[in-house]
C-alpha cells in the first residue's frame, strides 16, 4: 500500500504510526463492506453509488490539497468507507445482473479492484517520483473520477452490453442478459 510510504514522507510519521493509521483506514473500509450491501438492498445498488461516486471524488480532491495530518485522516476514515460501502454495493447488485455467472463475475470484480489497487500506489509512486509530492497523482485521481466515470443509469435504461466490465465479461463467454428480463434494484 502506498498510504505508509505516504504517511512517512509527507507527515513525517514513525513507521510504527503509519502502520497503525493504515490498518484503521482499512479496517473502516472492510466495516462499511456490510453496511454497503445493506444500503444496497434498501435503496438500490445503482442509486446507492452514483452518490459514492461523487463522495470518492471529494475525498481524492480533498486530498490532493495534502492537508494537516488529522484532516487528511478523517479524509480517508471518510473516503474508505465509501469505498467500502461501494464494495458492498457492487456485491449486491451482481446477482441481480448475472444470475447464472455469478461466480465467473464476482471474480471479475475482484480482479478489477485488485488491478485498482496495484495501479493506484503505481501512479501516486510515479507523481512522487516526477513531482517531489504525492499530491499530483491524487489530484489526478481526483479529476479522473467526475470526467470519466459516467453516471450510473437506472435499472430501466441498463444496456447489455455497455460499459467495460460487461465487455470483459463477455470476452470471458458469460451470456449477459437481456434488461427486459432482468430485474435490477
Amino acid at each position: 500500500s502506498f498510504l505508509p510510504i505516504l504517511l512517512r514522507d509527507q507527515y513525517a510519521v514513525s513507521p510504527v504510526m503509519a502502520g497503525s493509521l493504515t490498518a484503521l483506514v482499512a479496517c473502516v473500509g472492510s466495516l462499511a463492506r456490510p453496511a454497503g450491501g445493506h444500503l444496497a438492498d434498501r435503496v438500490g445498488g445503482t442509486p446507492l453509488l452514483s452518490v459514492l461516486l461523487a463522495g470518492i471524488a471529494l475525498v481524492y480532491g480533498v486530498s490532493s490539497l495534502l492537508p494537516t495530518l488529522p484532516a487528511m485522516v478523517t479524509v480517508w476514515l471518510m473516503g474508505m468507507a465509501c469505498l467500502g460501502l461501494g464494495n458492498g454495493a457492487i456485491f449486491q447488485m451482481v446477482p441481480q445482473r448475472f444470475q447464472r455467472e455469478i461466480g465467473l463475475v464476482t471474480g471479475v470484480v475482484g480482479a478489477v479492484g485488485g488491478l485498482g489497487g496495484f495501479c493506484l500506489p503505481m501512479i501516486l509512486g510515479r507523481a512522487r517520483s516526477v513531482t517531489g509530492s504525492f499530491d499530483q497523482g491524487v489530484n489526478w485521481f481526483s479529476r479522473l473520477l467526475p470526467h470519466h466515470v459516467q453516471p450510473l443509469p437506472d435499472s430501466e435504461t441498463i444496456k447489455p452490453n455497455s460499459g467495460l466490465a460487461i465487455t470483459l465479461i463477455q470476452g470471458a463467454g458469460v451470456h449477459c442478459p437481456s434488461p427486459s428480463t432482468t430485474t435490477y434494484s
